[in-house]
């Protein structure tokens, strides 16, 4: 394998210097909240199962390609995810009565009972760490949640 020519490492080096160091214990300490709440959901699925479960629960019935779109997925990767979590019995897949081509995906009562579990899990868990913090920290964190919520909307 050749080795990368001057361009690519003057680009690489670039592309690092142009992050703000700042960002990286955000993108540590949401990563590191995201497993613990993962595992005291106790589902025992991934992180991407765990999503798509999430999105079909909150926004409810929709087209593979949608569903793509919401998660920032390829339409091949959507397929395949809702494919094997239709193989678990937690989502149904239907053609879309309005194009015969296209298929819709939404939760079945197994999948339903499942995130309802975890989530009162993970809440449970989240709910015991959160009252722990000084309530200056509960209010910063919650003033922040709007930004948060915006920072996951915003395409890059």
């Amino acid at each position: 394998m050749p080795a990368p020519s001057t361009s690519d490492r003057a680009t690489k080096n670039t592309t690092q210097q142009d992050v703000d160091p700042h960002l990286d214990p955000l993108a540590l300490t949401v990563t590191r909240l995201a497993r613990q709440l993962r595992r005291h959901a106790g589902t025992g699925l991934t992180t991407s199962q765990i999503s798509a479960l999430n999105i079909l629960g909150c926004e409810g019935p929709m087209r593979v390609g949608r569903f793509a779109e919401i998660e920032g997925i390829s339409n091949p990767t959507a397929t395949r995810l809702t494919g094997k979590l239709q193989q678990m019995r937690l989502v149904d897949r239907t053609r879309d009565d309005t194009d015969a081509r296209s298929w819709k995906v939404r939760l079945t009562p197994m999948g339903e009972r499942l995130m309802t579990e975890a989530s009162g899990r993970a809440g449970q868990y989240l709910s015991a760490k959160f009252s722990s913090l000084p309530s200056k920290d509960q209010h910063a964190l919650l003033e922040a949640l709007p930004a948060l919520v915006q920072l996951l909307e915003t395409k890059a």
